[in-house]
């Protein structure tokens, strides 16, 4: 008798808290790690990092139309070339992503695609006070781990990566990865020549 009373006591305790709870308990908070590398081999963006890219200002702390021509470039791209789940790089982050120095104050703004089944991304730099190529080497050393990612994964994710828009003219450097790199250039050159 005393077997059976405990085994049924036991059996309520946990019963009793499930019931007491009453919805009120929190969800867990999304598990975080913070490894640094220099080409990732998959992006995974929570959403509360990002935000849809018309709602944020674009990189380099200014937002469009403010004098910041990289994020001009980057919002004309995004208006007109159709890509997926874009989400912008902030200044703190840019490291995680190219494998170079960026001085602190630099311009540039660069969004990458907030899902990791699709490869668009843009990224433009104004090459005042940076080494542009290194700054390139890097820009190229992220296509091609991105390359190795996708051959076997996304075979037109990766034939976009195989031909990455890379451009520089009047002081700025921009690589793209997007299905339209003919409006891409288009778009860096009318701006750029302002």
């Amino acid at each position: 008798m005393k077997k059976t009373f405990l085994a049924a006591g036991v059996l309520c305790v946990p019963l009793l808290l499930c019931a007491c709870g009453g919805g009120n308990t929190p969800e867990p908070e999304p598990v975080r790690t913070a490894a640094k590398t220099s080409a990732p081999a998959a992006v995974v963006i929570l959403p509360e990092e990002t935000e849809p890219a018309a709602e944020q200002p674009a990189g380099g702390g200014e937002t469009a139309g403010d004098g910041n021509r990289c994020a001009d470039i980057t919002s004309a791209i995004l208006e007109k070339v159709e890509m997926s789940s874009m989400a912008e790089v902030d200044s703190g982050r840019i490291g995680v992503y190219l494998d170079c120095e960026i001085p602190e104050n630099a311009e540039f703004s660069m969004f990458i695609c907030g899902s990791g089944g699709f490869a668009d991304e843009v990224c433009v730099i104004k090459t005042d006070g940076i080494d542009e190529a290194a700054f390139e080497a890097a820009a190229r050393k992220r296509i091609d781990a991105r390359s190795s990612d996708f051959e076997d994964y996304n075979p037109d994710e990766f034939d976009k990566l195989q031909n990455t828009l890379f451009k520089s003219e009047g002081g700025y450097f921009m690589y793209a990865v997007t299905p339209d790199n003919d409006e891409c250039e288009r778009i860096f050159d009318e701006i750029v020549k302002k």
